[in-house]
C-alpha cells in the first residue's frame, strides 16, 4: 500500500512540475479579455503616421509600457543581436508594416523565427505556441531595443536550448515512471500466478 502511495505521489509531482513549467508561459500571453496579447499591446493605441516618413511619432508613457509589457528581452543595443546572428535581410522602417505600432522598426532575418516575431507583433498567436508539443514553445519572445528618438528596433525570437533540455528531462522522467509501473505490475502478476499454482 505504501509503495502505491509513493508511486502515485511521484507521478502527481511530475505533472505538477510540468504544469508550473507551462502555465506561466500560457498565462503571461493571455490578455485581460481572454485573448492573446501582441508584443506591443493593443493595436488600438498605435500612432497614425503622416505621409512624410521623416516625422517621428511622439514618445509617450503609454508607448513605453506597451513596448515592455509583453515580456520580450530588452537589449542594450542592436549590435548585441547582430554580433550573434549577423545583419538582417530586411529592415522595415517605422510606419511601413501594417498592424504593428508605428514606432517599431522590424529587423527581419527570415525563417521560422521571423514568422513567430510577426505573429507576436500582430497578435496572431495560438495557445498551441505555449505547449511543449509545438516548435514555438522552444523559442524566446521577440527581442527589442528602445532608441532615444522613440523608435523601437524589434528582432526575431531565438531558440531556447535551456527550455528544450528541461522539457526532455521532464518527459524522460514521466516515461521512466510509466515503464517502472508497468514492470512492477508484470512482476506482481507473475508472483501471484506462481503462488496460486504452488
Amino acid at each position: 500500500m505504501k509503495k502505491k502511495i509513493k508511486r502515485y505521489f511521484v507521478i502527481l509531482m511530475t505533472f505538477v512540475v510540468v504544469f508550473f513549467f507551462i502555465a506561466p508561459e500560457f498565462l503571461e500571453a493571455r490578455g485581460g479579455r481572454g485573448g492573446f496579447r501582441s508584443f506591443g499591446g493593443s493595436r488600438s493605441r498605435t500612432f497614425s503616421t503622416p505621409s512624410n516618413k521623416s516625422v517621428k511619432p511622439p514618445v509617450t508613457r503609454s508607448t513605453q509600457r506597451q513596448t515592455t509589457s509583453f515580456g520580450g528581452k530588452r537589449l542594450a543595443s542592436g549590435n548585441e543581436y547582430r554580433a550573434k546572428y549577423g545583419q538582417p535581410r530586411k529592415v522595415s522602417q517605422p510606419g511601413q508594416t501594417p498592424g504593428v505600432p508605428a514606432n517599431y522598426r522590424i529587423n527581419e532575418y527570415g525563417g521560422f523565427s521571423n514568422g513567430l516575431m510577426m505573429g507576436y507583433l500582430m497578435g496572431h498567436t495560438s495557445w498551441l505556441w505555449f505547449l511543449p508539443f509545438h516548435p514555438a514553445f522552444y523559442y524566446t519572445r521577440p527581442q527589442y531595443v528602445e532608441n532615444p528618438d522613440g523608435t523601437v528596433d524589434v528582432y526575431p525570437p531565438t531558440f531556447d536550448w535551456g527550455k528544450l533540455f528541461i522539457t526532455l528531462l521532464i518527459v524522460g522522467a514521466i516515461i521512466y515512471f510509466i515503464v517502472r509501473i508497468i514492470q512492477r505490475r508484470k512482476l506482481s502478476a507473475r508472483a501471484s500466478s506462481q503462488s496460486s499454482f504452488s
